[in-house]
């Protein structure tokens, strides 16, 4: 008698499957924002046109809620 008694359910294993990719995502999107949090917090007051670098517009336009359509006007 050789049996595996470990062995696990086909859906067990997609379940946890799911599950685990879904850490991953999450814990992926966390550790990119943070870093960015930091990154915009510290070019925070630094002008902004357009021709600023990408991550100096992400930042104006999701972190500090500047309105990058319409700089120069109220």
């Amino acid at each position: 008698m050789t049996k595996n008694i470990n062995r696990k359910h086909p859906i067990a294993k997609l379940i946890n499957l799911i599950i685990l990719l879904f850490v991953v995502v999450a814990m992926t999107f966390a550790t990119i924002e943070f870093f960015a949090r930091g990154w915009c917090q510290k070019a925070h007051g630094t002008p902004v046109d357009k021709n600023s670098s990408w991550e100096l517009r992400t930042c104006a336009k999701y972190y500090w809620d500047m309105d990058l359509e319409n700089l120069g006007r109220w």
